[in-house]
C-alpha cells in the first residue's frame, strides 16, 4: 500500500470598508468593498511535488433600499461573492475510487465569482414576518468535474475553471409565531439553471430548472426547554 501525508495550508488576508447613507423619504443606500488576498501551499511527504498559487480579489456590493411605512420595505442590491474551491479539488495526489476510476486536484483553481442582481420586498407585522426577491444571478470560472478514459477501462477525474453559469430565480422566506409558544419557518426557492463550458474544444450546455424548500418548527415547553423540528427538500 502507498502512504503519504499532505500538508494543506491557506492563508486569506482581507480588508473591508462600509458605508451607510439616508436620504429623504425614506431612501437609504448601504455599500461596501473588501479586498482579498489568498494564498495556498501544499506539500507531500512523499512521491509528489510541492505547490503553491495566490490570487487578489475585489468584491463590492451595494443595496438601495425605500420603507413603503413602518413594516414595508423595497430593496435593489447587487452582491459580488467569492467561492474558493475546497481541498479535495486542490489536493494533486491521485485518489482510487476503484479499479476503474481514479480522481486528482488542481492546486492552479480559481475562486469562481458570482455576481447577483436581487429585488425583494419584506413585510413585518407583529408574530409575522414575510419576504419575497426576484434575483438574476451569474456565476464565472465555476469548478467543473471532467473525466475521461486515459487507458483501457480506466477513467480519470480532473477539476477545472471552465464553466459560466446565469440564472433566474424566485425566493419566499416567512415566519411566524403563534401565542408566544410555537415558531414557525419556511422557504422556497425556484430558479433556472443555465451553464456553458468547453471542454478539450468540446461545448457543453446544461439546463433546468430547479426547486428547493425548508420548513423549521420551534416549541417552547418551559423552563429553558425547546422542541425543534427541520424538514429540507432539494
Amino acid at each position: 500500500a502507498l502512504n503519504n501525508v499532505f500538508q494543506y495550508n491557506q492563508l486569506v488576508t482581507a480588508a473591508y470598508v462600509s458605508g451607510s447613507f439616508n436620504f429623504k423619504n425614506d431612501w437609504g443606500v448601504l455599500s461596501g468593498l473588501r479586498y482579498e488576498m489568498t494564498n495556498i501551499f501544499g506539500d507531500y511527504q512523499n512521491y509528489y511535488k510541492s505547490f503553491d498559487n495566490s490570487y487578489n480579489n475585489l468584491v463590492p456590493s451595494v443595496t438601495i433600499s425605500k420603507k413603503i411605512n413602518m413594516f414595508k420595505t423595497i430593496k435593489l442590491s447587487y452582491t459580488n461573492r467569492l467561492r474558493r474551491p475546497d481541498v479535495h479539488k486542490i489536493n494533486t495526489n491521485t485518489e482510487i475510487s476503484d479499479l476503474n476510476n481514479i480522481s486528482r486536484g488542481n492546486p492552479l483553481l480559481s475562486p469562481s465569482n458570482s455576481h447577483q442582481v436581487e429585488l425583494g420586498y419584506t413585510s413585518f407585522k407583529p408574530g409575522l414576518m414575510t419576504s419575497f426577491f426576484l434575483y438574476y444571478k451569474a456565476k464565472f470560472d465555476v469548478v467543473e468535474a471532467y473525466t475521461t478514459l486515459i487507458d483501457n477501462n480506466i477513467f480519470e477525474t480532473n477539476y477545472w475553471n471552465t464553466g459560466d453559469n446565469h440564472s433566474f430565480g424566485f425566493n419566499f422566506y416567512g415566519s411566524t409565531t403563534l401565542r408566544d409558544i410555537l415558531t414557525l419557518r419556511g422557504s422556497f426557492d425556484l430558479y433556472t439553471y443555465n451553464m456553458n463550458t468547453t471542454i478539450n474544444d468540446v461545448d457543453i450546455f446544461r439546463e433546468s430548472i430547479n426547486y428547493k424548500y425548508s420548513f423549521n418548527a420551534n416549541i417552547k415547553l418551559g423552563k429553558g426547554y425547546n422542541l425543534e423540528s427541520r424538514a429540507f427538500f432539494r
